[in-house]
C-alpha cells in the first residue's frame, strides 16, 4: 500500500452526505477522513523506521500529518460546532493528532512546543 492509497476493502467513492456510498464527498468530510486514515498508519511507519533504520520516513509522516491536520482544522470548526457529538468527535481527533505528533517528535529526540 502506498502512502496515500486506500485499503482494498473500501468501496468506491459514493457521496458521504446523502449519496449511495459511505465515503466523504465534501472538503469537510474528506479532510477528517484523510486525517483519521493517516493517524492509523503511525504504527506501520514506526515499523518501517525500525526495520530499515531510516528515520526520514517518520519525519515525512509527521510533516504530512501536520498538513492534514491543518486542512482538517481549516474545514472543520472544532469548538464552534453546535452538535455536541460532532464537537466531541473532532476534539478526540485533534487530541489524537497532538499525541501522535508528540510521540513521533519524541522518537526523533525533539521536544514539541505546547503552544505557538
Amino acid at each position: 500500500m502506498t502512502e496515500r492509497s486506500a485499503p482494498a476493502a473500501m468501496p468506491p467513492q459514493g457521496g458521504g452526505s446523502g449519496g449511495s456510498g459511505w465515503l466523504p464527498d465534501t472538503p469537510r468530510e474528506r479532510s477528517g477522513q484523510a486525517l483519521a486514515a493517516r493517524l492509523v498508519q503511525f504504527g506501520e511507519v514506526i515499523g518501517q523506521v525500525a526495520d530499515k533504520g531510516q528515520p526520514h520516513f517518520l519525519c515525512a509522516y509527521l510533516y504530512d500529518l501536520a498538513g492534514l491536520f491543518s486542512a482538517f482544522y481549516e474545514h472543520c470548526p472544532i469548538l464552534a460546532v453546535d452538535d455536541p457529538a460532532i464537537r466531541a468527535s473532532r476534539l478526540k481527533l485533534a487530541a489524537l493528532t497532538a499525541r501522535t505528533l508528540s510521540r513521533g517528535l519524541a522518537l526523533l529526540g525533539l521536544t514539541p512546543l505546547e503552544r505557538m
